[in-house]
């Protein structure tokens, strides 16, 4: 360290940091508590018929889109493919399966993903031995006396 400098611990430094988050923290909070002045008068909702959009949106009143459109064209070939599309649509109902064969389907696949449990179980029996693991003749032989 040179002449000028002073040493200050580190853990003095980290508090000082920490009580300056700290109140820096409290501050912010504190402001978010502030009530706002008098800002004027608070808007009344118009009535939708006081708006101009009756004016610049005028409402027609017709029977568009009617069941069978296409034939306001008058085009045969429009009439003809539009007919054949008709015949070999689906209804609602078959619509309505394929949805919920789909949704199985990925309820199926994401099961995979979930948590298994798995219980395995085994029993067993031993017995212990009287002679304790020690073969009978060996106890006798290190134990027995010799014949003098």
């Amino acid at each position: 360290m040179g002449r000028n400098q002073i040493f200050v611990p580190d853990s003095t430094v980290h508090f000082s940091m920490r009580l300056s988050f700290s109140a820096l923290s409290i501050l912010v909070c504190l402001g978010g508590c502030a009530t706002v002045s008098h800002l004027g008068a608070t808007p009344q909702i118009r009535a939708p018929e006081t708006l101009a959009s009756a004016t610049s949106l005028p409402h027609t009143h017709s029977d568009w889109p009617t069941t069978e459109w296409w034939t306001a064209y008058g085009d045969p070939a429009l009439s003809g493919l539009i007919d054949e599309g008709m015949k070999d649509s689906p209804d609602v109902a078959a619509a309505t399966a394929r949805i919920r064969q789909a949704e199985a389907l990925s309820q199926q696949a994401g099961a995979a993903l979930l948590p298994s449990a798995t219980l395995d179980g085994m029993a067993g029996g031993t017995k212990q031995s009287y002679n304790l693991g020690i073969p009978p003749h060996s106890f006798r032989k290190a134990f027995r006396t010799p014949d003098v």
